[in-house]
């Protein structure tokens, strides 16, 4: 799936993605959620919408998704936001 962050000329383009506990990956999932152009891409949005993140490891103050507490934290909705950077 793609993502800004994601360069598919490099290398072969394969990325694993942890939305459950990566901030970066839960973000660019969600936006590809509300993408109207998944059809363009070979991409069903029934199959996209339906991923959900999943708990890999147990975080200590975190709830079992730390990228979704990370995220909503600090108000961050789109990939491209500047405050990733802060």
């Amino acid at each position: 799936m793609p993502a800004s962050f994601v360069d598919p000329g490099n290398a072969t383009g394969v990325v694993m993605s942890v939305p459950g506990h990566a901030p970066y990956d839960y973000v660019a999932l969600e936006n590809l959620k509300r993408d109207a152009s998944l059809r363009g891409l070979g991409l069903r949005s029934s199959e996209v919408k339906a991923i959900k993140p999943i708990s890999l490891i147990d975080v200590s103050s975190y709830s079992d998704w730390p990228a979704v507490d990370e995220v909503k934290k600090k108000g961050i909705s789109e990939q491209n936001d500047p405050r990733w950077r802060r």
